[in-house]
């Protein structure tokens, strides 16, 4: 698993891309990406796990509306509510 930032630049508006750090101020919404892998024959497996990943945000930070978290299989494919 992996997780990274995007920061962006109050003063002209440049963000960047996916990095591990990011400088926000108190107010700002944050985005970040958890990313995870599964073995590339997962679809010949017989039984199947819950693939769950545990985040936890730091002192001070408001987690996100449910409504504004996806889930997207190779980038594209939107596995949201399921």
């Amino acid at each position: 698993m992996t997780k990274k930032v995007k920061e962006k630049n109050d003063r002209n508006g440049y963000e960047s891309g996916w990095q591990d750090a990011a400088d926000y101020d108190i107010g700002d919404e944050i985005p970040y990406r958890i990313t995870g892998t599964l073995p590339l024959l997962f679809h010949k497996y017989k039984i199947y796990k819950v693939y769950t990943f545990e985040d936890e945000l730091s002192a001070g930070l408001t987690p996100p509306d449910a409504a504004d978290i996806s889930v997207k299989k190779n980038g594209t494919t939107d596995l949201s509510g399921q």
